[in-house]
């Protein structure tokens, strides 16, 4: 449960097969909009940050994003492990991730922005810095 502003011309489209969002951009190359994909979208629920035994860190650093504690990685897929499906190429390979946590409860989502290799780092936090991340509702 988030909003954000995307750039102009850009799209975003679900991807039901591993519930998450991707945020294309139709005019870049590729026929498909897995393949135009500048950020992908993902989350999980957990107790604290979390990262993939079939990725490497090459940098974690800790920052707060629409006044959510967060993480940003710098990871790559480990040799030897499987492609990630239904996903963009570039999740494949060496590509910057924020992870985002939505709540102080201690069970909580994370949502993940994982940002093309190519697509620029100001555009990416642009986009960041218009995330809007509801206060979960009041307990009944």
């Amino acid at each position: 449960d988030f909003s954000m502003a995307i750039p102009a011309g850009w799209e975003a489209a679900a991807v039901p097969k591993n519930k998450s969002i991707n945020i294309f951009d139709p005019s870049a190359s590729g026929t498909k909009p897995l393949e135009q994909s500048q950020v992908f979208v993902r989350y999980f629920t957990a107790r604290t940050f979390l990262t993939l035994s079939s990725v490497k860190v090459l940098v974690r650093r800790e920052l707060t994003v629409a006044g959510r504690p967060a993480v940003e990685y710098l990871i790559e897929k480990k040799k030897g492990y499987p492609n990630f499906p239904n996903q963009p190429f570039w999740r494949n390979g060496q590509h910057t991730v924020i992870d985002i946590r939505a709540t102080d409860a201690p069970e909580s989502v994370f949502y993940v922005f994982a940002k093309r290799p190519d697509l620029p780092y100001g555009i990416f936090i642009a986009m960041l810095e218009t995330l809007i991340i509801p206060p979960p509702a009041p307990a009944r």
